[in-house]
């Protein structure tokens, strides 16, 4: 699942940009191996200035 969340302006400047826009990406995935390469593929793109990972527990 995937959504545009809202444009914002930043708190401070990030690599010259004062505001960009804010996406929630949800990601169900078996191991950590997906997550990590997620996190490296965010890391290493210029289209993404901060990113940010939470593990969500599962409602029993």
């Amino acid at each position: 699942e995937s959504k545009d969340w809202a444009k914002r302006r930043f708190a401070y400047e990030i690599k010259d940009f004062h505001e960009g826009i804010y996406h929630l990406v949800n990601i169900t995935a078996e191991d950590a191996k997906a997550i990590d390469e997620f996190d490296r593929l965010a890391k290493i793109s210029n289209d993404i200035l901060r990113h940010m990972i939470v593990k969500v527990e599962a409602f029993a």
